[in-house]
């Protein structure tokens, strides 16, 4: 039996306010033309304006969810400077037709002042290019409560008097990279099960079925310790290649140590209220998984999805990682011993930790990152083998309220005042007995 390898679990946050701080680049001004440089002007046709643009978007919108197909392509430039990103629209449109969509609204979000792409894209396209910020805003049927959002860069042109979409990719190399879902990348078979909505192309359509009993059996599990004040509705993403997985959750992680990953648009990152909550799987990892290992990734990352809104951003991350992995754990029938095998061989070597794992040692580039899970779910365990389960849920409830009141303590108060009221302990006593427990249970 293969061993889960629990190192490849992690939750993302993928903020609009992140995208923003890295634009430092790109100017997103209020609405004006692009500047024209030294590019001579090209033709009779105008910049379109802002309410040409936003009646475009909603016609494109529309199209999506109707499925009108030839609505859709009339707002794409057909022009031969265009072809490749008019055919890959209309790919992306066929693509997505098994998908159930609840909604798809495109709009704008701020015009871009950016010289040097609109000349290019002006150039290229032989026509006044104007590049704006889209919001898209899309929700999955019976599993969005509300729509999840994402960033797109689009360049828009006048052909024979009407405006048209160009290109995503003008300001890809400005810090303005469109984002993109499964269905740009191949057409997308869906799946429903009874609290799972399971993603994805016809290489792993073999696995909806697989997936979906796996995610439907972990909602189970983790509301039967979580509780059920948590949408229990979860959305699987399986990507063909790393390079798709890297590019829907928005992320360049290093992702060989990485099975899978909860992503989530952070709508409040001071409360965690959470937008399109996915789990996506690591397709170079699948093969790698036994049953048992399944059903472990699986529950880790669908506790990650139920806790999320309740722990905020500051959470320590020992604790958001190591209660997933005390609730994916349970029955698992793995040893102690077999689960943590990594931290085992530190231990005998007698390399005992003196401190709980600091956030910065869950980057997915660590070579320890396995048993710095390991050293979280202990830790939890150690909690809940002192105080029952019961008192794992208080302490990690009390240390999310602590860091959420007004005024706020921080990740170290939280934890240190929830150790002295539930075990009447200091964290240095509990680091100490933690330790002792690891060389009991591992050595």
């Amino acid at each position: 039996m293969l061993k889960h390898r629990r190192r490849r679990t992690v939750l993302l946050a993928c903020a609009t306010q992140i995208l923003v701080a890295l634009l430092g680049l790109v100017a997103v001004v209020a609405w004006a033309s692009p500047s024209t440089g030294n590019v001579p002007a090209a033709g009779p046709q105008t910049t379109p304006t802002q309410a040409e643009i936003a009646a475009l978007l909603a016609r494109q919108s529309g199209a999506m969810i109707s499925r009108d197909r030839s609505r859709f392509a009339a707002g794409l430039d057909s022009s031969a400077a265009a072809a490749g990103f008019r055919d890959e629209q209309l790919a992306a449109f066929d693509n997505i037709a098994d998908v159930p969509l609840a909604s798809w609204a495109e709009t704008i979000d701020s015009p871009v002042t950016a010289t040097e792409a609109a000349d290019a894209a002006t150039a290229r396209l032989d026509a006044d290019a104007t590049i704006v910020k889209v919001q898209l805003a899309y929700a999955l049927r019976d599993v969005d409560a509300a729509p999840t959002l994402h960033s797109l860069w689009l360049t828009f042109v006048h052909r024979d008097g009407r405006t048209v979409i160009s290109s995503d990719s003008d300001l890809a190399d400005a810090a303005g990279a469109s984002w993109h879902g499964l269905w740009d990348f191949g057409k997308v078979d869906a799946y429903r099960g009874a609290s799972s909505l399971v993603l994805a192309h016809p290489k792993f359509a073999g696995l909806l079925t697989t997936y979906a009993g796996v995610v439907d059996r972990a909602v189970k599990a983790v509301t039967a310790v979580w509780g059920s004040g948590w949408t229990q509705e979860v959305a699987v993403v399986i990507p063909d290649t790393q390079a798709e997985m890297s590019a829907v959750i928005g992320n360049d992680l290093v992702l060989d140590q990485i099975d899978a990953v909860s992503v989530a648009d952070v709508d409040n990152p001071e409360v965690g209220q959470l937008l399109g909550q996915r789990v996506v799987l690591n397709p170079a990892n699948l093969e790698k998984l036994s049953d048992i290992g399944e059903q472990i990734v699986v529950r880790h990352e669908v506790t990650l999805i139920a806790t999320r809104p309740t722990v905020g951003s500051q959470m320590p991350t020992w604790l958001i990682e190591g209660f997933a992995e005390y609730v994916a754990n349970l029955g698992s029938g793995q040893t102690t011993t077999f689960a943590a095998a990594e931290l085992r061989r530190e231990i005998r070597a007698a390399r005992l930790p003196k401190a709980l794992p600091t956030s910065g040692d869950f980057n997915s580039e660590n070579s320890r990152i396995a048993p710095v899970y390991e050293e979280s779910w202990l830790a939890c365990r150690y909690i809940a083998e002192r105080a029952g389960e019961a008192g794992l849920l208080k302490f990690y409830r009390a240390v999310a309220a602590a860091i959420q009141a007004v005024p706020a303590a921080t990740p170290d108060q939280a934890v240190t005042g929830a150790l002295k009221s539930l075990l009447g302990l200091s964290t240095a006593q509990f680091v100490t007995q933690w330790s002792s427990y690891l060389r009991a249970q591992l050595s």
